[in-house]
C-alpha cells in the first residue's frame, strides 16, 4: 500500500511510499483509508520538529486524520 513517510527530525523528507499491507492482530480492529487530512502536527513532523519511527522503522507515516472503513474487528466481549 501507499503512505506518506517522514524520516523523524530530518526536515522535508516527506514521500509517498510503498509500505506493508497492515496485519489484523488480537483485540484490534483494523481499518482501510479511504480520505486522509493533514494537519498542523503533520506540518511540524513534516519540518522535524519532532517524530519517532516505529521501532526496526526508519520512516513514520503520517496522516492521522481520515475517513475509514472497518475491515476486521474482535467479536463484542472479547477486549
Amino acid at each position: 500500500m501507499r503512505a506518506l513517510t517522514v524520516v523523524p527530525l530530518q526536515p522535508n523528507t516527506l514521500a509517498l511510499s510503498n509500505v506493508e499491507e497492515p496485519v489484523a492482530r488480537e483485540n484490534q480492529i483494523l481499518a482501510r483509508a479511504l480520505a486522509l487530512g493533514v494537519c498542523g502536527t503533520d506540518r511540524e513532523i513534516i519540518a522535524g520538529h519532532y517524530g519517532e519511527a516505529p521501532e526496526g522503522a526508519d520512516r513514520l507515516i503520517i496522516g492521522h486524520e481520515s475517513l475509514s472503513e472497518v475491515v476486521s474487528a474482535p467479536l463484542p466481549g472479547a477486549i
